[in-house]
């Protein structure tokens, strides 16, 4: 079938067309704003009861969706906080294919936030989740898959920023190093106050400074 000008599959790919490279679309932006309210509900839920005590129902109830929604956003209620844990890695991988040849990498880990959409809100979120997942084994791995989801990405732009097609051992170490180390951070991060930005970038200094000096070997 030939389509006539200006006929809705045109149209589709014309504004796609006109997005700037890396620009997620609406419908991504609305899947991305849906799966961060069942996230918000899941974390109010799970720290009100914790999350043996929650059902998969209750937080699809909270964040006012069906449950056949909640089932095509997350695959288990655990996994409902998901997209808390790879705002900073995804956001992480952008940035550093991004990040000027020759620009040290400290430049980027300690400047601007590496996510657009981590508000103090969303940050704060991120927080409690991670706070949970020290009492919550089953959050803990949703923490640590999520994260490193992330880490062939960020493999990727390593070696692109020495002039390499593909990833080398060595850049998939500095890849898995650098997501332990942001993990760990955050981890130690969660319980300080939002206006306490200052601790929070000493102890990412501190974790990056043991990162770079490598194993005790």
């Amino acid at each position: 079938m030939v389509e006539s000008p200006g006929t809705p599959g045109q149209a589709a790919r014309a504004a796609s067309a006109a997005r700037k490279p890396g620009r997620p679309s609406l419908s991504e932006l609305k899947r991305r704003e849906v799966r961060l309210e069942i996230a918000r509900a899941a974390v109010r839920l799970f720290r009100a009861q914790g999350v043996e005590q929650t059902s998969a129902a209750d937080i699809a109830a909270e964040a006012g969706v069906s449950p056949r929604t909640l089932w095509r956003y997350v695959p288990s209620k655990e996994e409902a906080v998901t997209v808390l844990f790879t705002l900073a890695a995804e956001g992480l991988a952008t940035r550093l294919r991004e990040l000027p040849p020759g620009e040290p990498l400290s430049a980027l880990l300690l400047g601007e936030p590496w996510q657009d959409q981590m508000t103090p809100e969303i940050g704060r979120l991120v927080r409690e989740a991670t706070r949970l997942t020290q009492d919550e084994p089953a959050l803990r791995k949703v923490a640590h898959q999520a994260a490193f989801a992330f880490q062939s990405g960020i493999a990727a732009a390593f070696a692109a920023r020495e002039g390499r097609a593909e990833a080398r051992l060595e850049d998939k170490v500095h890849a898995a190093m650098l997501l332990a180390t942001l993990a760990v951070v955050e981890q130690e991060a969660a319980w300080c106050e939002p206006a306490d930005e200052p601790r929070r970038s000493e102890l990412l200094r501190r974790g990056l400074r043991v990162a770079s000096a490598g194993l005790p070997l």
